[in-house]
């Protein structure tokens, strides 16, 4: 920045300063901001180049391009998705006027171009933009130039969205070839590229590639940079959420507990960034039943984001479904109510009524009703989010399991109605081990359901088989003195 700054000086004292050989030096200061988490000093050199090229060189003059599509970045880091979709498609109009439809250089275009859709969750339209930027790059570099890499993870993350894993992780293995290819194995470039293969492993319940992933990602950026470099809080995340998913709550939150000091020494306090870290120390805190310290993180999350953001941005539902939970697990029924249903009504506002977002919203709302023993009302919340995941993914797609057995099939057993509920419990059991094996511990949950269904149908042959074979998996998975089991044992033993 010290150069860009001292260049910028220099030319304003040689030209003015509205001479268009000023933009150059503004774009790159203001791409250095942006790396810097500095939006709002970016936003100013992007906007001042823009108008010093439009007074000197014309409204579709190609040296726009840069400017804009740094403009775009700014939005979108912003949230602000409907300008930044203006400067992409308004750069892409004077490229495809100036070089044609081909030219290499419209794929950093199409790439934001992309990731505007794919955060409205418009995927459709996202990945028709990352297939262009693909074919445009192909054609015009070797295939396994390291230019490709990033147009494929782009198109990575838009699979990973759709729950299309085995697509995802083919581009990110490819993106990684390419990537160890040009740059060779510790490149810090790679860390990007192995966090979404970590992710896309942890997706299809493959904790020990995943773990292997963040962990290599994280030795990489470990190496490049300082060991509180703000680059290495994503790939600390990624290890706490493997930490989590496996019940080990106390290693995830020192990975939470590092990302977030990372942050807090890179950004301000109410950096917006802020808000993903202190959500997954308050979920990290449910799970260890702290629920005091979960709200705090809650609460400091949304005050982040409502600082940063307008009040309906969509990016509050996940801290309001967070915040809901919390009084939920205390009994606090209004306010986790207030929470679900605000969040509710933020998603419907931002992608519609049958976005697969709303459907861990809708399931909230469920459980809160069934606290109350609202059955009617807890069966409309989960039917909506079964029809919207249907709708969304299939009818074998794993994350139908929450709303199948925690929501529809409780709420049936609630009300005595045994077959329908077993019928849920089977469905989830048949779905998981499709997905994930006969010896995931995830299935471990399904089988005391049933084990419990059965019980409750004095049909205790069949209750003990369902409760003997999820403790012999979850002592698989976890060893014989593990707290993640309490349920089974306890089943096994009451009378």
């Amino acid at each position: 920045m010290k150069c860009f700054e001292r260049a910028l000086a220099i030319q304003e004292k040689a030209y003015g300063h509205d001479d268009p050989r000023l933009a150059t030096t503004l774009n790159e200061m203001g791409f250095c901001h942006l790396g810097l988490g500095q939006h709002q000093e970016a936003m100013k050199c992007f906007e001042r180049a823009l108008a010093i090229q439009e007074k000197a060189c014309g409204h579709d003059d190609p040296r726009l391009a840069t400017t804009l599509n740094g403009l775009g970045f700014c939005h979108l880091v912003q949230n602000q998705h409907q300008e930044a979709m203006k400067c992409f498609e308004r750069a892409l109009a004077i490229q495809e006027k100036a070089y044609g439809h081909d030219d290499p250089r419209l794929a950093t275009t199409l790439n934001g171009l992309g990731v505007s859709h794919r955060v409205q969750n418009q995927h459709q339209e996202a990945m028709k933009c990352f297939e262009r930027a693909l074919a445009i790059q192909e054609k015009a570099y070797v295939h396994d130039d390291p230019r490709l890499a990033t147009t494929l993870n782009e198109m990575g993350f838009c699979h990973r969205d759709q729950n299309q894993h085995q697509e995802a992780m083919k581009c990110f293995e490819r993106a990684l070839a390419i990537q160890e290819k040009a740059y060779g194995h510790d490149d810090p470039r790679l860390a990007t590229t192995l966090n979404e293969m970590g992710f896309c492993h942890r997706d299809l319940g493959q904790h020990q590639e995943a773990m292997k992933c963040f962990e290599r990602a994280l030795a990489i950026q470990e190496k490049a940079y300082v060991h509180d470099d703000p680059c290495l809080f994503t790939t600390l995340n990624g290890l706490g959420f493997c930490h989590r998913d496996q019940n080990r709550h106390q290693e995830a939150m020192k990975c939470f507990e590092r990302a977030l000091a990372i942050q807090e020494k890179a950004y301000v306090h109410d950096d917006p960034r802020l808000a993903t870290t202190l959500n997954e120390m308050g979920f990290c805190h449910l799970g260890l039943g702290q629920h005091q310290e979960a709200t705090k993180c809650f609460e400091r999350a949304l005050a982040i984001q409502e600082k940063a953001y307008v009040h309906d941005d969509p990016c509050l539902a996940t801290t309001l479904n967070g915040l809901g939970v919390c009084h939920l697990v205390q009994n606090q029924h209004k306010e986790a109510m207030k929470c679900f249903e605000r969040a509710l009504a933020i998603q419907e506002k931002a992608y519609g009524h049958d976005d697969p977002s709303l459907a861990t919203t809708l399931n909230e709302m469920g459980f809160c009703h069934r606290d109350q023993n609202q059955h009617q009302e807890t069966m409309k919340c989960f039917e909506r989010a079964l029809a919207i995941q249907e709708r969304t993914y299939g009818h074998d797609d794993p994350l139908l399991a929450t709303t199948i057995i925690n929501g529809l099939g409780f709420c049936h057993r609630d009300q005595n109605q045994h077959q329908e509920a077993m019928k849920c419990f089977e469905r989830t059991l048949a779905i998981q081990k499709k997905a994930y094996g006969h010896d995931d511990p995830r299935l471990a949950t399904t089988l005391n359901e049933m084990g419990f269904c059965h019980r409750l149908q004095n049909q205790h042959q069949e209750a003990m088989k369902c409760f003997e074979r999820a403790l012999a998996i979850q002592e698989k998975a976890y060893g014989h003195d593990d707290q993640a089991y309490p349920g089974s044992l306890s089943r096994l033993k009451s009378p």
